[in-house]
């Protein structure tokens, strides 16, 4: 406490002989005094003068963030049932890839919004699984049954389709052997549907094509 008063009466007698002889000098000594003071109580008096900004622009960006993830998942929400609703309808009907483009540009757009991986392959499931069974049925001459290979391998197409057994590639390949049916594009399209059940995504254009083909009975048992 003494020490604070003998200060201030120290720097009254100082300002007060700086001002004899000059009063400018006096006045840039008296201002140099005052910051030299405040130097110890900056960060105070920056904190008081930007903390109600600094607690509102958090409270800002707290809330954008909020709705930008409410916004991913709605474009997510969307984008599936766009998906869902195309892929459903005109796979065969139209021989221009519509669904692909629509598919890679709705990707490309999540990708672009910062959406998870997991949720865009989510997003695109129904793309994939209808892809693969095109490719199923691609493979099995599209909608032509083997019905010249007789009673017993139709009756074997009938069932693996009904249950769904040739969605997997090793069973329907096992099946086109047993039938000597498993020509060169249905090896190409067999390796197609084992590489998108295990990335769970389609690779190209190229690739998806060849879903869009079926494939021939050999010719004299058709």
């Amino acid at each position: 406490m003494l020490l604070k008063i003998l200060l201030k009466v120290a720097f009254v007698v100082a300002a007060s002989v700086l001002a004899w002889f000059s009063v400018p000098v006096a006045i840039v000594a008296i201002c140099a005094i005052v910051l030299a003071a405040l130097s110890d109580h900056t960060s105070f008096l920056i904190e008081l003068s930007f903390g109600p900004l600094k607690a509102k622009l958090e409270r800002d960006v707290t809330q954008a963030e909020k709705l930008l993830e409410q916004l991913k998942s709605f474009a997510t929400l969307q984008a599936k049932a766009s998906i869902s609703t195309s892929s459903r309808t005109g796979r065969w009907a139209d021989y221009e890839p519509w669904n692909y483009y629509l598919a890679v540009e709705i990707e490309n757009s999540l990708r672009s919004m910062g959406v998870a991986e997991d949720e865009i392959s989510d997003a695109l499931q129904d793309f994939v699984s209808f892809t693969i069974r095109d490719f199923k049925w691609a493979i099995l001459g599209g909608s032509y049954g083997p019905v010249d290979l007789g009673p017993d391998a139709m009756k074997g197409y009938n069932e693996g389709n009904r249950t769904d057994e040739f969605l997997d590639p090793d069973k329907l390949e096992a099946w086109l052997k047993e039938w000597d049916q498993l020509t060169p594009d249905r090896i190409e399209r067999l390796a197609d549907m084992r590489w998108i059940v295990s990335n769970r995504k389609v690779r190209d254009l190229e690739q998806y094509s060849r879903c869009r083909k079926a494939v021939p009975w050999k010719e004299g048992q058709v």
